[in-house]
């Protein structure tokens, strides 16, 4: 039972240290509280390995808190996928409102807000909760919750097909586009739907070069798929 316990632990601190070094290649600041957590769960199974726990208390709590706070939170992203892809929005809110609860400061956070400024647009409170969002700016002092405010208020135009209200917004101060794809495929578009093709390649540029480059690349390719058959960019360089 202990030998097992043992090489459970150690998984669970590979894991967590293998899923630290993808969040650092990110780059990506506002995961700062996701990377607390993925140290608590590598402290823990250290700490019940060294001091011969693995079979006490200790042992036992470092694996709920991995349990807890990463494996509960992939299953229930997993959830979310196939509720959003059934058209029941509503439930993956609630899913997504869950797993940003159990992994504080990860990836669920910045969906969960994204998700809000969805159903805004989608039942017709763009206006009302852009409103929100700017007196939200305004009071916060965080450089970083700013960052977060305004790709929520970026992320609420282009879902409103406010192409042009968005692309002043990303312009007067320029986001991190490379660290967040669903706002950079979504600024593409809107280049797009604006005639400026030379700014939308740009943006793919930076995908293909930034941190999450093989992540993103069947992304990237479904961008160019829209830059070339919409606007005929491609028979243009064969042309060259």
């Amino acid at each position: 039972m202990c030998l097992h316990l043992r090489w459970l632990l150690i998984a669970v601190a590979g894991s967590a240290a293998w899923l630290s070094v993808l969040v650092l290649r990110r780059r990506d600041p506002s995961l700062r509280g996701l990377l607390w957590v993925l140290g608590i769960n590598m402290v823990l199974p250290v700490a019940a390995l060294a001091t011969g726990r693995e079979c006490g208390r200790l042992g036992f709590l470092a694996g709920f808190v991995f349990i807890l706070t990463v494996l509960v939170p992939a299953l229930l992203r997993a959830l979310e996928l196939r509720a959003q892809a059934a058209g029941r929005a509503a439930w993956a809110a609630r899913l997504c409102t869950l797993r940003a609860s159990l992994q504080p400061g990860g990836p669920a956070s910045r969906d969960r807000d994204l998700r809000a400024a969805l159903a805004a647009a989608r039942s017709g409170r763009a206006d009302e909760y852009l409103a929100v969002l700017k007196a939200r700016l305004l009071s916060t002092r965080r450089p970083a919750r700013g960052r977060a405010i305004r790709e929520q208020m970026l992320y609420l135009l282009l879902q409103d097909r406010r192409f042009a209200e968005a692309v002043a917004l990303h312009e007067a101060e320029p986001f991190a586009l490379a660290a967040q794809p669903v706002v950079a495929s979504g600024l593409v578009r809107a280049y797009c739907e604006l005639g400026q093709l030379a700014r939308a390649a740009e943006i793919l540029g930076r995908l293909e070069s930034g941190p999450l480059a093989h992540d993103l690349a069947a992304r990237v390719q479904d961008c160019w798929v829209v830059v070339q058959d919409e606007f005929g960019v491609g028979a243009q360089e064969d042309g060259v």
